[in-house]
């Protein structure tokens, strides 16, 4: 049940994605092209996001999150790191983000994101696309006594986010403008 409830609460925070990008890299001395302009990054075991923590009390809105191998109550985990959103030039500080356990006493994290713009689909570990979001992230999670299910969830960029339109005008009966 444990295992359920983590991987249901890993799909609602993945479900809704931010496409903010990042300003102030060209003032940092950053080149064009070398780091993805988004607050997305995605390793074979480690993924950070912008995404929204679904509401309860004392906590709701925009998050930065980072899902990785850790540490929980002394043993290793799967775990899930989240900070509050400040602004678009301001990176999350890790060190002081509060951390979720989605599979203690885990022994291996595995995650590949899913290329849709290329024909056909192709799933890789590493996102390096740097002008887009994968379509998909799949999640693989082993424990000491079980490999778990894929969690498998499509990204589906917020209006607020997504670069492309919508950016974050009224909405009225399910479509904008």
């Amino acid at each position: 049940d444990e295992s359920r409830t983590s991987a249901d609460f890993l799909r609602s925070v993945l479900s809704r994605i931010s496409a903010k990008k990042v300003q102030g890299l060209q003032q940092q001395g950053m080149m064009e092209g070398t780091k993805p302009p988004f607050f997305f990054s995605g390793a074979g075991q480690t993924m950070t996001w912008v995404g929204v923590m679904p509401a309860r009390y004392g906590v709701g809105g925009r998050y930065h999150f980072r899902l990785a191998m850790g540490e929980y109550l002394g043993a290793p985990a799967v775990v899930l790191s989240y900070t509050p959103w400040v602004d678009q030039q301001t990176q999350p500080n890790w060190g002081a983000a509060e951390n979720y356990p989605i599979l203690p006493h885990a022994t291996g994290l595995s995650l590949q994101y899913l290329n849709a713009a290329v024909d056909p689909p192709q799933w890789g570990a590493d996102w390096g696309v740097i002008d887009q979001l994968p379509q998909a992230v799949q999640i693989l999670m082993q424990s000491e006594q079980a490999v778990l299910p894929p969690v498998v969830v499509q990204l589906r960029v917020m209006p607020a986010g997504d670069p492309k339109g919508g950016g974050g005008g009224a909405t009225l009966g399910g479509s904008s403008g």
